[in-house]
């Protein structure tokens, strides 16, 4: 858990002279600062990201509705509970850069890149590691890491 932690920092770092530096905000969410994972975290927030209800139960086909008028109010009712839960879900995924900030709490993560030894010394929260980095991809790899798009492969 600690090392994926720190690859996130390095999608938030933003760039300074002596290297790539993320210090964090406050928190929005600091009620998921005690969550044990990132999934508690979001159902803790979910409630007050995704505040549209959504329909849950359809009633039954009455007794003087046939059952054509009956399939066609079932399948109005099923394509309103998906696009609900599909809003709701991407209000979830909009804001789970904040929801990640708020559960890790304020971190400092560094990175500084030594050339003859192709390895970008990394520091997150005082805790140091390393990581190497061909010369050739170094300067892709920091370009990545602050435009936000690195891949993990």
């Amino acid at each position: 858990m600690r090392y994926f932690a720190i690859l996130v920092f390095l999608l938030f770092a933003g760039c300074s002279r002596k290297g790539l530096v993320w210090t964090g905000n406050s928190p929005k969410y600091p009620e998921v600062a005690n969550a044990t994972s990132f999934s508690e975290a979001v159902q803790k927030v979910r409630p007050k990201i995704s505040q549209e209800s959504c329909p849950s139960s359809i009633s039954s086909q009455g007794e003087f509705e046939k059952s054509e008028a009956y399939q066609k109010r079932e399948e109005t009712f099923r394509k309103e509970k998906e696009e609900c839960q599909a809003r709701n879900q991407k209000a979830i995924e909009n804001e789970k850069g904040e929801i990640l900030n708020s559960w890790l709490g304020r971190q400092s993560v560094s990175m500084r890149y030594r050339p003859d030894d192709e390895v970008f010394d990394v520091t997150v929260s005082s805790i140091p590691f390393q990581i190497s980095v061909p010369i050739a991809k170094a300067e892709n790899f920091k370009s990545s890491v602050k435009k936000f798009d690195m891949k993990f492969e």
